[in-house]
């Protein structure tokens, strides 16, 4: 399991955010590759948040990427939706 803590702004309303992530594992599917993952997030002035254990399709070079860039990518699509 890969851990990363990293601050980002929200996606939609620029509030700061503190975010834990935990990858829990990258596999090849036919089709790119899945990542189960879930995260704790804490927004300047709201509730914590925690998406809990998450099982999101991604493109093939998924499994390549550093665990820091997947997680800011995978909280990105998550927090803008």
């Amino acid at each position: 399991m890969e851990h990363v803590e990293l601050s980002m702004g929200h996606p939609t309303t620029g509030s700061p955010c503190q975010c834990s992530v935990w990858i829990v594992s990258r596999h090849a599917t036919q089709g790119g590759a899945e990542v189960t993952w879930h995260a704790k997030v804490r927004e300047q002035g709201q509730a914590e948040r925690e998406f809990g254990l998450r099982h999101t399709e991604l493109m093939e070079g998924a499994l390549l990427l550093p665990p820091e860039v997947l997680a800011k990518s995978l909280l990105t699509q998550s927090l803008a939706s």
